[in-house]
């Protein structure tokens, strides 16, 4: 008489088909990975697996070296071909304290040198000619510019 545990056929859970164990005491539901899966989100309603239902979900906002970035998937900058889907939001406050989209030569300075303090009093457009880090106002448009 052998003292191993028979294997009894269980029904996977993603996918429906008769499957056997590896291991007679496992827990397993699922005949693979991908159902395992599937069997999971199968017992979550659709309304339950927005973005704003999971765990660890923070309102699309992230910090990425000291600075906040903003869930913006359909923003001008952000080009088709690429997977960023998130945006510095300092660059996005002074787009709308601009009313404009900003120019790629255009950079966003915080004053009190707080990186995620992005209040708009706060921040201040500075260009990057040589050498980098001008405010746009002390700057002329060209050599000859009398333009003041």
């Amino acid at each position: 008489m052998s003292m191993l545990k028979e294997r009894e056929p269980r029904v996977c859970k993603g996918c429906g088909s008769t499957f056997y164990p590896t291991y007679p005491s496992s827990k397993t539901q699922s005949c693979s990975k991908s159902c395992g899966t599937k069997g999971y989100y199968k017992d979550i309603p659709p309304e339950e697996r927005s973005r704003d239902k999971a765990r660890r979900w923070n309102g699309g906002r992230t910090h990425r070296r000291g600075y906040v970035m903003v869930l913006v998937p359909d923003h001008h900058s952000i080009g088709s071909h690429t997977q960023r889907k998130y945006v510095l939001e300092h660059r996005l406050v002074m787009e709308q304290k601009l009313g404009r989209p900003l120019e790629p030569h255009e950079n966003v300075h915080h004053i009190n040198g707080v990186r995620d303090d992005n209040r708009p009093e706060n921040l201040e457009l500075w260009t990057r000619p040589q050498p980098p880090g001008v405010r746009a106002e002390e700057t002329r448009h060209c050599e000859t510019c009398t333009c003041d």
